[in-house]
């Protein structure tokens, strides 16, 4: 954790910045949600936030369910 500054974090996952910037993490945000993670751009990063606020807002998502807010698998 000494080599990260971290942006936001939860039971569920983590963003943060590396401290030292290199060649190819420079500017980009890691994201990590329990085994995957994704290295993204500031754009890129608002996309995927705005992909899943529409997720979130469909059909798709139980509007019932008591885990929906929380970091734990749904039925």
């Amino acid at each position: 954790m000494r080599d990260i500054d971290a942006i936001y974090y939860n039971d569920f996952g983590i963003a943060f910045h590396w401290k030292k910037e290199t060649k190819n993490y420079r500017s980009k945000i890691q994201v990590v949600f329990r085994d995957t993670g994704f290295l993204l751009t500031h754009k890129e990063l608002i996309r995927f936030a705005e992909h899943v606020q529409n997720t979130m807002n469909s059909n798709a998502v139980c509007s019932c369910c008591a885990k929906k807010n929380r970091a734990e698998l749904c039925c």
